[in-house]
């Protein structure tokens, strides 16, 4: 395995350690203190999308422009071996780092769950035979999502998304190290998604879901970053993306 060159000597620990080590990064630095401070905004921000709903609709738009240029500098800096997470952007330019981000990440996730979404709700395809539609969708999105997501926040262009061709040959590179992220990618997804149900059982409470649910959302959402990364570094030689 490679790593992309920063100034270090000496053996760098292999994927797996790594991976494992990415439990940690989100409060290494300053990152306890980023990850608090997003949860506190996007708390107050969703109660605003609840109750005025034209600046809730412009709030919406910084959100996601905050959360995706967010998620590319953690990619791009894992990949470069930072160790600590990145701060979050600011919006001096922000068409270039609000929307941007987040025209990216729409067209990214329409790659990754469109089909999915698709099937689930016109269900164009009768019984048995829409079921495992639904399943190779899902599958699609798993398999998909990292490749996707990692070209996109290292080449900085949505087009990277298009060109099947190295993107194939990248997984094929790299493929048991890149199966092992996607199980990665879902496990921790998933552990999302358990954490949104059980805030929402928790619902009577004043702002606690809220907060508590923003913050392990961040949590977990950095750490798969941080993943996708690493996974970068680790077969930089083999990527070349950037």
């Amino acid at each position: 395995m490679n790593a992309v060159p920063d100034g270090s000597t000496g053996a760098e620990p292999g994927f797996v350690r790594r991976l494992l080590s990415a439990f940690r990064y989100p409060l290494s630095g300053g990152g306890g203190f980023i990850i608090t401070g997003g949860a506190v905004f996007f708390t107050v921000a969703e109660f605003i999308f609840a109750h005025v709903s034209f600046i809730g609709m412009v709030l919406q738009v910084g959100v996601l422009g905050y959360l995706a240029a967010f998620a590319k500098d953690v990619v791009r800096t894992s990949a470069l071996g930072e160790q600590t997470p990145p701060g979050w952007t600011d919006f001096s330019d922000w068409p270039e780092d609000l929307v941007r981000p987040a025209a990216q990440f729409w067209v990214v996730m329409g790659l990754v769950l469109g089909p999915l979404i698709f099937l689930h709700f016109k269900h164009p395809l009768p019984g048995g035979t829409g079921r495992a539609a639904l399943v190779i969708a899902g599958l699609w999105g798993v398999f998909a999502g990292p490749i996707l997501f990692m070209a996109v926040a290292m080449t900085d262009s949505v087009a990277a998304a298009f060109n099947p061709v190295p993107l194939v040959r990248a997984v094929m590179l790299i493929f048991p190290y890149y199966l092992l992220t996607c199980g990665f990618f879902v496990g921790l997804a998933g552990a999302g998604v358990a954490v949104g149900a059980s805030m929402a059982r928790v619902g009577w409470i004043p702002i606690l879901p809220g907060l508590v649910g923003w913050w392990l959302a961040l949590y977990l959402m950095t750490v798969i970053l941080r993943g996708f990364g690493l996974l970068y570094r680790c077969h930089h030689d083999e990527l070349q993306w950037y």
